[in-house]
This record gives C-alpha cells, sequence and structure tokens, in this order.
C-alpha cells in the first residue's frame, strides 16, 4: 500500500514539474522543443517557423534581447512556394510572439514572411524545407 501510494505521489510531481518545464520560455504552445525549427534572422527581428501537425507557427522575437514580440498591431504575410505554385497564406496572431497558419506545411516548400511591425522598418525573412535545426531560445 504504501509503495503504491509513494508511487502515485511520485508520477503526480514528475507532471508537475514537466508541464512547467513546457511553458518555461514564457510560450503557451504545443510543439517538441527537440522538433526541427526554421530560424532567419530580418532585420529586428529573430524568427522560427515551427512545423505542426496540422498548422504551423512563427515565432517571432527581437534581435537584441530575444524578447517576444508584440504582434498585435502587426501587418504579417506569409507566401507559400510549393508544387510550382504560389499561395498567400493567413497568419493571425496566437499570441504575443506568436503567429499560426491555418494549414499545414508540405513536404518540400520555401516560405516567405513579410512583417511590418509599428515603430519598426518592414523585414522579410525566407525559409526552406531543406535547412532545418534543431529548435532553440
Amino acid at each position: 500500500m504504501k509503495t503504491s501510494v509513494f508511487a502515485a505521489i511520485l508520477l503526480s510531481c514528475t507532471f508537475a514539474i514537466t508541464a512547467g518545464a513546457a511553458k518555461k520560455d514564457g510560450h503557451d504552445h504545443d510543439h517538441d522543443h527537440a522538433a526541427a525549427s526554421y530560424d532567419a534572422t530580418a532585420g529586428a527581428f529573430h524568427l522560427h517557423v515551427i512545423p505542426l501537425k496540422t498548422t504551423f507557427e512563427v515565432h517571432v522575437h527581437g534581435v537584441a534581447k530575444h524578447e517576444s514580440v508584440d504582434l498585435s498591431k502587426a501587418k504579417t504575410k506569409a507566401t507559400l512556394l510549393a508544387d510550382g505554385k504560389t499561395t498567400v497564406v493567413p497568419l493571425t496572431v496566437k499570441g504575443k510572439g506568436i503567429l499560426t497558419s491555418a494549414q499545414p506545411l508540405p513536404k518540400q516548400w520555401t516560405l516567405l514572411v513579410a512583417l511590418n511591425v509599428p515603430g519598426q522598418a518592414p523585414a522579410q525573412a525566407r525559409f526552406t524545407s531543406t535547412k532545418a535545426a534543431k529548435h532553440a531560445h
């Protein structure tokens, strides 16, 4: 009986620690930090494109302090080049510094992300499916 109680407490503690670690970078997101991401620097911004199962996210940080950028008043545009076609993919603000799409990325792709954030010079970043890196902050 004592062993099962101890095991339950240990399991609860492990879950609590793991849940806290998933948010340690200040973002509330559903991806694995060990997963591949695609990184680029454009002007005052550092961007990460993170493919998810049914969508993708673009995380936007300031270059100087790597803080999440307020995108609530930004104008953004994503252009997807895949299978010989060019498609504009709408991005919406999911949270501070996080844009999300309404579609997944195909197997082979190039993505152009344009940012126009008030108070900053407009910037554009280019990503390709052949240049992945481990997601890091």
